[in-house]
């Protein structure tokens, strides 16, 4: 995704992953909210808010392989759908993450979503 912020230090670029597999359920509403709080602060502070949604439920994303070729080099081997999100998370300031539980644990999907993302982004959860 191209960066569309005109004024880059006027603004900011929050990603937005939806971990839910149901698009209008309680994890959106909640994120959906969230957002709006985001796009109210940006205005009170006069800043330009970009928000890239990502609903992990519609996309194709496998399962770690765990042949840490990410740790080595920083790119995922696996072709799916996170080629494309590695590109919107590393582009954004902020990153904003909402999943149900199901059974005391995150959406599997998500898990799926969260395998490498910290190698790859080069941070600590």
């Amino acid at each position: 995704m191209e960066n569309t912020l005109k004024e880059p230090d006027r603004g900011f670029r929050i990603a937005a992953i939806y971990g839910s597999p149901r698009k209008d359920g309680n994890t959106s509403i909640l994120m959906d909210r969230f957002i709006e709080g985001a796009d109210e602060a940006g205005y009170l502070l006069d800043r330009i808010v970009k928000t890239d949604r990502i609903y992990t439920g519609k996309l194709d994303i496998s399962p770690c392989r765990e042949c840490c070729n990410c740790s080595r080099t920083g790119k995922c081997i696996i072709a799916d759908d996170m080629q494309e999100i590695y590109k919107v998370l590393i582009d954004a300031d902020f990153i904003a993450v909402s999943t149900p539980i199901f059974f005391h644990h995150s959406f599997s999907l998500f898990k799926s979503y969260n395998r490498q993302v910290p190698e790859i982004l080069g941070i600590e959860i």
